[in-house]
Parts: C-alpha cells; structure tokens; sequence
C-alpha cells in the first residue's frame, strides 16, 4: 500500500475492515470501510484541524484477553501433541502444525502492546478512529497531529516548509503515558520461578530421575505463563531497562524450550517404539504404555544419549537463570531504579494556549 499520494501522508493503517487515515495539509481524511470480510465500500470524512478539539485514547482488555485466549490455545494444542505423538496417523504433526502460528501470533500480540480505544472530538461529534487499536500507534497519531492543530488554531497559514517542520516536530515529540514502576508480586514471583526452573532443567540432564523431570516440566510450565502474564502486566509502566530486557529474554528463551522440548519428544518416541516392539507382547505395551515409555526414556537417558540436546537444554536452564537474576534486583526495588527518572511531561494541548 501507498505510504503517500499528492499532498496526502498515510498516518494509520487498518486492515480492509477499519480503514485508514490520512494527513492532509489542513485537515484529516478519514477513509472508513463497509465490510462483512472483505472491503466492498469506502466512504470518507473530511476533518479539517481547526475544529479538532480533543484526541482521546484509553487502554482496552482486548489484548489481556486475547493473550489469554492464545495461551490456553498453546496450552491445549501442547497437551495433545505429547497425547497424540505416538499416533500413526499423525496427529501430533497436525497439530504442531496448529500451534506454530498460534505461538508467532502470540509473541506478536506482545510484541504490539496493549490495545486502546482512540476518539477524535469535534463541536459536532465523536470520532471513532478505528484503525488506531494500539497504544503505540495512539501515541504516535497524537504526537503528528498535535502541533498541526495548535497552528491552524492560532490562526497561522502554513506553507509546506513549515507543514514538513511541524510534521517533523511531531514525530519526535514523546507523549510519555506509561505510570512510574512501582513493583508488581507477579512479576517478581514469575522471576522467581524462572531462576528455579533454570536450575531445575540442568540438574535434570544430570540426574536420571522421573520424578525430577516431573517438576522440571511443572516449574517450566509455570514459569513461563507467569512470565507472560508478567510481560503483559509490565507493559502499563516504564519499567527499568534490565527488567525489560530480563522479561524479553525469558519470553525468547520460551520459544527456545519449546522447539527444543518437541525435538526431545520425537526423539524419545522414536526411541521407546524400538523398545516397545522388542517386548514380548508389544502390541498391548504400545497402546497401554508408549506415553509412560516415551517420559521415562526422556528422564533416563544420558548425557552422552541426549547429544546435542543435553547441551541444548543446559543452555536454556543457563538462560532461563541469568534472566531470572537480571530482573529480580528491578523487581524487589522498584524505586531504586526510577528515582532519577524525569517527571513525564504533560500532553501539549490542542487549541489551548500554553500557560
């Protein structure tokens, strides 16, 4: 799609059903779409930058919803592939297949922010802008029109030298939104746990134990939510950078043990079918046992057995503890962190005078 046409700039961009919006040199084009799935109208709405009195934009439970949705999914699909992985007809292979672009869907919707609600104010109206469903972008549409309401409000013409500073200006401006970090148990126990897990996942490649694998699996599981859930709670707030980074990291080294643990469940399947069908009855074993077979090959097997896998495995529990670390300090003093951070300045007005 165009980024610009004429004297027109793309400012927000909607899929076929919200439409789009467009900077124009003294009003706001609005493009709203009728659809059902596809695009099949377009009408448009001229806003000129005189009579634009507010912009307004509120945080949504979409996104946590949505995050929850797609867990729950994760978590599901991840239940029936270790269910299904000794199927012949491939089942399990299905349903990895499923749950890839629900994970890349997932970290995605992280990745975007939280979700808003964003409303353009008029003498006359409300505005829905419906191709504004982020924070981020709320932020970034309320930085660029800004300065060009407050100079058409004050009464100045502007050329297109002074169009291209003013649309320069609001690019650059940061409407700082996010509240002071102040803790959050959550994401301190969600650390916690995480430096656990780690520990847990390299002792687990050296000791062949089934019920240490049980409570890696558990500790990994929990931590990993927790983490989720700990990024999405985090996002409300300027966080301090080790902690940012520490739940960025933990939420790839997730994504890491996931690949790595399907890897060591077909290996271990392909393993304890061999030493199904060598048993005396293995039709029976196969249908009552493979699962029991396929956690027990995993937990028993060696160092030397698990091969690169083992050293695969002692990274992410590596990982998994250096982030842990790397945010605690942040999580347990807050205030340490954001003492010396600067008041956030105020949203300029629109239309006001400055005071």
């Amino acid at each position: 799609m165009k980024k610009a046409f004429g004297e027109y700039r793309l400012l927000a961009k909607g899929d076929r059903r919200a439409g789009h919006l467009w900077q124009g040199p003294d009003h706001l084009l609005c493009v709203e779409t009728a659809a059902f799935l596809i695009g099949f109208s377009e009408s448009y709405k001229r806003i000129d930058y005189k009579n634009i009195q507010a912009i307004s934009y509120a945080r949504t439970r979409t996104g946590m919803w949505m995050s929850i949705v797609m867990i729950v999914m994760l978590l599901l699909l991840g239940w029936g592939i270790v269910g299904q992985i000794n199927d012949a007809s491939g089942a399990s292979v299905v349903l990895s297949v499923i749950a890839a672009p629900v994970l890349l869907a997932l970290i995605v919707h992280l990745i975007s922010g939280p979700t808003c609600i964003c409303k353009l104010q008029t003498a006359v109206q409300f505005l829905h802008l419906k191709p504004i469903k982020r924070m981020k972008k709320a932020v970034k549409f309320a930085a660029e029109i800004s300065p060009l309401c407050q100079a058409h409000q004050g009464g100045q013409a502007l050329t297109p030298e002074a169009l291209a500073a003013s649309v320069n200006q609001g690019s650059q401006t940061e409407i700082r939104i996010k509240q002071p970090w102040t803790g959050s148990n959550l994401v301190t126990w969600a650390l916690l746990l995480l430096v656990v897990s780690g520990i847990v996942t390299i002792a687990d490649v050296f000791i062949r134990n089934m019920l240490l694998f049980i409570i890696d699996c558990i500790f990994a599981v929990t931590a990993y939510v927790l983490v989720i859930a700990a990024v999405v709670r985090s996002m409300r707030f300027e966080i301090p950078a080790a902690l940012k980074g520490s739940l960025w990291g933990a939420i790839v080294n997730c994504v890491l043990s996931v690949v790595t643990g399907y890897s060591l469940v077909i290996w271990a399947t392909f393993s304890s079918i061999e030493k199904l069908k060598s048993s005396a009855n293995a039709s029976q074993a196969f249908r009552g046992d493979a699962n029991m077979a396929i956690y027990k090959t995993i937990s028993d097997a060696s160092f030397n057995e698990l091969g690169w896998v083992a050293w695969a495995l002692i990274s992410i529990g590596g990982l998994a503890t250096f982030f842990g670390l790397l945010g605690l300090p942040s999580a347990l003093r807050p205030g340490a962190r954001m003492i010396d951070a600067p008041t956030p300045a105020p949203p300029p007005p629109i239309g006001g005078s400055q005071p």
